[in-house]
């Protein structure tokens, strides 16, 4: 249910996404006006992730996922009524704002309610949801423009989300009840095994009693010397313990190396993924003719080929131990296929091949992208565990990931409106590569450095 819930919201919140083309023809406005909406969106989302973060463990989840996403199904039924496009982006500011409550409160009702091996599956499952998502979103929209009209989108996410929400409300205590109980038994079994074993360890006390009264002497003098030792443990603990205090202490550099870069390179990556997934459908129409639906069909191939990242990020991971540098050699393959995307389009090529190497090298980029921000977020965080708080670096780097998403799309739709797609992808050339230079060059600095105050 908790997959459910979460593949639901990105249907409902890619529901503008998918048809932005239509939707940026039917109402005669730019791709920088069409953009804005998104923008909205991922700022209300990004605030809200960490808001609802924070406060999530006071949430009655029951109600709060089935009002996020009834609230979700309003907003985009609205939109199918075609409102002014001036009211677009304050719509799509509330569903930012109501999504934004799921993703912490679903990964505490699996925390809650799952153990061991059940939990390992249930994330593995969550992990699956935004590709299914938004395979299910675009897929559909491609089926509405060619059969219909790209207001259905919204009325098909309205429906989605609007009868999740009834199901998960009916369904939510027939599924944690059990399981709650299970978990209490489990406990109580625990307890009463505890006490058993109170009562037996009581008996056998009495009986041993004379015994260790004959032993108090030894063991006096035995207790003075582990006192000595565990006086000398605790000094060589303290000198440990400071030495970590020193080690973890943030000057300059290490503010620089570990959050300011890896920050500015997450935000680059994620400008570019979100950037992509919102503007793919509109090069594929205009740069190469094909129609609307099967833009967003071919546009497929983004989520799919990125639910491989992950998987990248940690293979290489086992190879490369450094996360700059790691993130430095995706970062690299990333830039390649950059090239390649901007070679064809300035070529002004159009034919089939064209098209279909566009179309491979847009899903490269996407793997890619996706690599990266999963070494950034995920595996830098948990190589510098010993060092830094996990929870906090990883916070302040999904922070920063959300500020390329916020620029990506009215950002993006301004410089086609006065550059074309030629400025667009030679400015994202650009990013890409100065991010991939700056990550094998700080680490070798780094190095230097280190080199040096030795």
């Amino acid at each position: 249910m908790c997959f459910f819930a979460y593949t639901v919201s990105y249907v409902s919140r890619y529901s503008y996404n998918s048809n932005i083309v239509a939707i940026r023809e039917s109402y005669g406005v730019d791709k920088a006006t069409a953009g804005l909406a998104g923008t909205f969106y991922f700022f209300a989302y990004g605030v809200g992730q960490v808001v609802n973060g924070l406060l999530c463990r006071r949430y009655n989840k029951k109600f709060c996922i089935a009002a996020a996403l009834f609230v979700s199904a309003a907003v985009n039924a609205a939109l199918f009524f075609s409102p002014a496009f001036s009211a677009y982006k304050w719509l799509w500011l509330v569903n930012g704002v109501a999504l934004s409550v799921l993703w912490s409160s679903l990964v505490a009702i699996l925390a809650a309610h799952l153990d061991g091996d059940y939990l390992k599956r249930g994330v593995l499952l969550m992990s699956m949801s935004v590709a299914v998502g938004t395979c299910i979103s675009y897929g559909t929209s491609a089926l509405f423009l060619k059969f219909a009209s790209y207001r259905a989108a919204f009325l098909f996410a309205a429906l989605f989300a609007g009868a999740f929400s009834v199901c998960w409300i009916l369904c939510y205590d027939f599924l944690t009840k059990p399981l709650l109980r299970d978990r209490m038994a489990e406990r109580e079994a625990q307890e009463a095994q505890t006490e058993n074993g109170a009562e037996q360890s009581a008996d056998l006390a009495q009986s041993k009693q004379t015994a260790r009264v004959e032993q108090a002497q030894g063991e006096r003098a035995q207790a003075a010397q582990a006192e000595k030792q565990t006086e000398k443990q605790a000094e060589n603990q303290a000198e440990k313990q400071s030495a970590r205090v020193e080690k973890s202490r943030i000057d300059g550099w290490s503010l620089f190396m570990v959050f300011i870069v890896p920050g500015v390179l997450v935000a680059i990556v994620n400008l570019i993924k979100d950037g992509l997934n919102t503007w793919v459908p509109e090069i594929l129409k205009t740069s190469f003719g094909y129609g609307d639906s099967l833009s967003l069909t071919l546009t497929l191939v983004l989520p799919l080929v990125g639910m491989g990242g992950s998987a990248l990020a940690l293979f290489l991971h086992k190879k490369i131990e450094n996360y700059l540098t790691l993130g430095g050699v995706i970062y690299l393959a990333a830039t390649l296929s950059l090239a390649g995307i901007t070679a064809i389009l300035r070529g002004g090529s159009t034919g089939a091949f064209a098209g279909a190497a566009t179309v491979a090298l847009f899903g490269c980029v996407s793997l890619f992208t996706h690599s990266v921000n999963s070494a950034l977020t995920s595996v830098a965080p948990m190589l510098l565990r010993d060092k830094y708080d996990s929870g906090k670096m990883a916070g302040i780097l999904n922070g920063s990931s959300y500020v390329g998403s916020t620029i990506s799309a009215y950002g993006l739709g301004a410089i086609a409106d006065a550059a074309g797609w030629n400025g667009v992808f030679l400015l994202l050339l650009a990013l890409s590569a100065a991010a991939t230079l700056a990550a094998f060059l700080v680490p070798t600095i780094g190095k230097l450095r280190g080199k040096c105050t030795k």
